[in-house]
This record gives structure tokens, C-alpha cells and sequence, in this order.
């Protein structure tokens, strides 16, 4: 009889008192319950089990093409995770789809992925911004995404499709801002068009570290009467953690709540529970907004989340700043800096608000000040070696009392450890 690792003797195994079932056909595993706590019901539910699966095996003219099963895909998956739909959509669509969407998913091969591989690298949206390699093992990842839902659906169980191997690509070098730059990046996002209310956001993004999505979103109510701390509502990661502010922030934010406040009776309608908005037009129609939401009005909406992008962007080439800058920059930023600092690890996780420290990892940059900072300190090493004492080998005996600073243990007067001995023994 045969007997697997696992302890399936002939694809049964029991389980408490029922017996369970395991087999493979065509490379696809199958496995569960019985139900059944007799061994002959088992085996007649296993043959029944394996007699289903051959029936329902996938006939040639019943295999998707990959546009199919992406739009079955798209379809299933959209209500529940819409923003990760559209993403992958982004990719599929235009790249994939009409090159190898006509093509049944069983028959995509090393050749397809080939072809996907010289189109995509040899085409462009901008000019300026050439696909690479990282672009390109995004794009497998989708694809390979698509094509491993043949195993969720029943009538495609039988389907045998490519394994699609991911290329390793070095990873970019992100850039953050240095510690001396600061003041000097936040001047020259304001060169071009001042306004407190970016400069507000930008400042908040680099000495708060949040998210831009917790920027356009923040509230006046989720702030201390007094400015000092600062509890956001809505995160991504559904924390309510008071943060505090920094000091040189809040005469900036008192000052951009008086101007709101000013404008906004100016203008004649209510100030806004948002500390960042913009100002419509009631005279022109309103646009759609990019996120739809509950908040706005007439008069006023909440800022779109690349308000700040374009500033951000200038101020980087100003300052003469490598890469390409967006909000989360400022993010990656602010923990680098900390730790420049010597603020822990543990605190720049508390404050970042991540759940795993190894998503904080990732946000901190060693920059080469701290390289330079961690040789000249191994440089140190010979001066600092010969200040340090080094331990002698001490030799300790049995005999009680103190030890004295050379490391010797004083003999007892005569006869007091012979009385002590005596009086072991006599116990």
C-alpha cells in the first residue's frame, strides 16, 4: 500500500474520525473531507471525487483567451478591490491585451512573453521617460496575476498555464532630502506662485511625515485646541494616534487658519471643516471631482491628491535633486532624517504608524553622511582599543569571602575553614 510523507495511505487519511481525502490530476491538487468516518465509504467517495474531476476536465474549445479571462477577472474583482483593479488595468490594457489578448491562455508561451518583452521596452507614452526593466517585471507581475485565476474557477481547474518567471532588476536608488536642504526646498516650492496653503502641506509633509492622502483629508477638529497635537481621523491604516506637532509648525498653521477664515468670508459661505480646500466658482458648473465624496459644496472641495506634486517637483530641479519627487518623498524624508538624528527605529515606526517595523526599514535611507559618519568612527578604533581595560583571568577558589580588587580571594585564618568543613559534615 502506498504511504506519501504527509500520511495519505492510497489518497486517505484520517482525521480524527473522519477520513480525508488527497489526489493530483494533471498537476492540480485536490483535496478535503469525506464526511465519512468508514473506510469503504471513503474510498467509494474518493473513486466518486476522481470520476467528477475527469468529467468536468476542460475541452480544447472551452479554453479562454487571455482578453476573456481578463474581463472575467476585471469583472469579479472590481467591487471588491477597485483601486488594485485599476491599476492592473493600467497595465494590461494597452500592453497586453492587444498583442497576445487573442491568444488562449493554455497556448501563451516563452515567445508571447518574448513579444510582450521588445514591444513594451521599444515604446514609449514620453519621450522623456523611456520604459525600463522594473516597468517591464511590473508588467509580468500583472499577467501573471491574470492568468493564475484559471485554478479559482471550476470549469478551468483542468487548464495548464505558463509559469511566469519575474526578473530580479536592481532596485532605484530613492533620494531624500538632506537635513541642510530643508528650509531651502520649502522657499523654492514657494518661489513660483505663493501660497501658504501649499506651503503649509509641504511643511507638514516633511516635518510630520504624513501621507498626502491624510493631507488633503486632515480637519481642524482632529487638532488640540492649542495646536500642539494632532489625532488624524482617516488613515490608511485605520490608526487614531495622537501625533505630536512640531513647534515652528504651529505659528504657520494658526496663520493659514486666519487667512481661511478670511477668505472664506470674503467669499461669503462657511469655513470649511478641511484644512486644505479649494475655491469653486459658483457662477460655472461644478467639475467632477477625481474622488467623489460626501464633502464640498457650492462653494468650496477638497484638494485633488497631486495638489502639491508640480511644486514639489520644481523645488527638487531647483535644488538640483536627483529622481523624480513626489509627496511621499517628503514622507521618506522625515524618517531619514530622524534617524540621522539618532532617533530609533522603534520611535520613527510610532510615528510613521506602520505596523511592521520592516515596512519602516524601508523608509529609511542610508545617505552618505552616515556612511562617512560610521568609518570615521571605526577609524577611532586603535585609540579607543588601548583605553579600553582588558579582563585578566581571575582565578576564583571554593573558599568563601570577599574578592579583593586584584582579583585574589583572601585564605581564611587558620582553622576556620576546617571548623566549617567539620560542621558540613556533621549536617
Amino acid at each position: 500500500m502506498a504511504k506519501s510523507n504527509s500520511g495519505f495511505k492510497n489518497g486517505l487519511k484520517k482525521v480524527g474520525d473522519v477520513w480525508h481525502y488527497k489526489f493530483k490530476y494533471k498537476g492540480i491538487q485536490y483535496h478535503g473531507s469525506t464526511g465519512m468516518t468508514r473506510l469503504d465509504d471513503a474510498r467509494t467517495y474518493l473513486e466518486a471525487r476522481k470520476a467528477e474531476v475527469r468529467k468536468c476536465e476542460v475541452r480544447s474549445g472551452d479554453i479562454p483567451t487571455f482578453e476573456a479571462l481578463w474581463e472575467r477577472y476585471r469583472r469579479d474583482n472590481t467591487r471588491a478591490t477597485p483601486v488594485s483593479v485599476q491599476c492592473t488595468a493600467n497595465s494590461i490594457v494597452p500592453w497586453v491585451v492587444p498583442l497576445i489578448g487573442k491568444v488562449k491562455v493554455s497556448e501563451i508561451g516563452p515567445q508571447h512573453l518574448g513579444l510582450l518583452k521588445r514591444h513594451y521596452l521599444s515604446t514609449t507614452k514620453c519621450p522623456s521617460r523611456p520604459h525600463t526593466e522594473g516597468g517591464f517585471a511590473k508588467l509580468l507581475t500583472d499577467v501573471r496575476t491574470v492568468l493564475n485565476t484559471v485554478k479559482r474557477y471550476p470549469e478551468f481547474r483542468g487548464i495548464e498555464v505558463i509559469k511566469v518567471q519575474i526578473p530580479k532588476v536592481q532596485e532605484k536608488v530613492i533620494t531624500t532630502l538632506p537635513l541642510e536642504q530643508i528650509e531651502d526646498f520649502i522657499a523654492a516650492s514657494n518661489s513660483f506662485r505663493p501660497s501658504t496653503q501649499h506651503t503649509l502641506a509641504i511643511r507638514i509633509m516633511l516635518f510630520m511625515g504624513l501621507r498626502i492622502s491624510e493631507i488633503i483629508s486632515m480637519r481642524w477638529e482632529w487638532f488640540s485646541h492649542d495646536f500642539k497635537t494632532y489625532t488624524p481621523g482617516k488613515t490608511k491604516g485605520r490608526e487614531a494616534e495622537r501625533l505630536p506637532v512640531f513647534e515652528n509648525l504651529i505659528p504657520h498653521i494658526a496663520s493659514w487658519r486666519g487667512e481661511a477664515k478670511s477668505l472664506c468670508a470674503r467669499m461669503g459661505f462657511p469655513m470649511p471643516p478641511l484644512v486644505f480646500f479649494k475655491v469653486r466658482d459658483p457662477g460655472s458648473p461644478s467639475r467632477r471631482m477625481r474622488h467623489p465624496s460626501s464633502l464640498g459644496s457650492d462653494f468650496w472641495s477638497p484638494q485633488d491628491p497631486c495638489f502639491c506634486t508640480s511644486r514639489i517637483n520644481r523645488a527638487a530641479r531647483s535644488l538640483n535633486l536627483s529622481g523624480r519627487w513626489g509627496p511621499h518623498k517628503l514622507r521618506h524624508t522625515f524618517a531619514t532624517v530622524l534617524v540621522q538624528m539618532g532617533v530609533s527605529n522603534k520611535v520613527v515606526q510610532g510615528l510613521l504608524r506602520h505596523k511592521s517595523p520592516i515596512t519602516t526599514e524601508r523608509y529609511i535611507h542610508v545617505t552618505a553622511e552616515m556612511r562617512t559618519e560610521a568609518i570615521r568612527r571605526f577609524s577611532l578604533y586603535p585609540a579607543t582599543a588601548a583605553k579600553v581595560p582588558v579582563m585578566e583571568e581571575v582565578q576564583v577558589s571554593l573558599a568563601p569571602g570577599p574578592i579583593t580588587d586584584a582579583g585574589e580571594v583572601p585564605s581564611p585564618p587558620p582553622g576556620e575553614t576546617e571548623e566549617k568543613l567539620e560542621g558540613t559534615d556533621d549536617g
